[in-house]
């Protein structure tokens, strides 16, 4: 049996590629995952990169056993960051706009099914950055923070019947 995990990397850039588009009306082919093959920008502005920075374990793991299906289910918590870049003129004000909403009811809500708890957004910052031609690209950059629970569910073997046997033993 192989492994099978409840959050995947797919799953997180789903989620949060579906709460970008959604709050910011941006075209859902403008919002990718940042690029490190040096393939070109998605050009005309605006545009989205979303890369994972990090996914820090948060606590030990706890143990779920099933004798039924002969599995063991481990649960862990973690804290997960999302580094948002944000290019084009407007970039500042879709960054504002995403920091705001990410912890507000509406972004909690909009996670809760994907498994991803907001925490906070850290502040935008301006990052200079070139595009492939050499020219000056607005870019405004900040991480949203994430708590998240995944789960994996592995074999287990189990036994219903135990026989003990007491043996002496011999005292030299």
């Amino acid at each position: 049996m192989a492994f099978n995990i409840s959050l995947t990397t797919d799953n997180v850039y789903d989620a949060v590629h579906g709460f970008l588009t959604n709050v910011l009306g941006i075209s859902a082919d403008k919002v990718v995952r940042a690029y490190q093959d040096n393939v070109p920008t998605p050009f005309p502005y605006p545009f989205i990169y979303m890369s994972i920075r990090q996914n820090v374990r948060n606590s030990t793991n706890m143990n779920g056993y099933q004798s039924s299906a002969s599995t063991n289910t481990v649960k862990w918590s973690n804290i997960l960051d999302v580094q948002i870049d944000f290019y084009g003129q407007d970039s500042m004000d879709q960054a504002q706009v995403v920091k705001g909403l990410f912890r507000d009811d509406y972004g909690v809500n909009f996670f809760e099914e994907s498994g991803l708890v907001p925490l906070y957004a850290d502040e935008p910052v301006m990052s200079a950055s070139e595009d492939e031609k050499g020219n000056f690209m607005v870019r405004q950059t900040m991480t949203l923070h994430f708590n998240t629970h995944p789960q994996v569910v592995v074999p287990q073997d189990f036994f219903e019947n135990a026989e003990i046997v007491v043996k002496n033993a011999e005292v030299l």
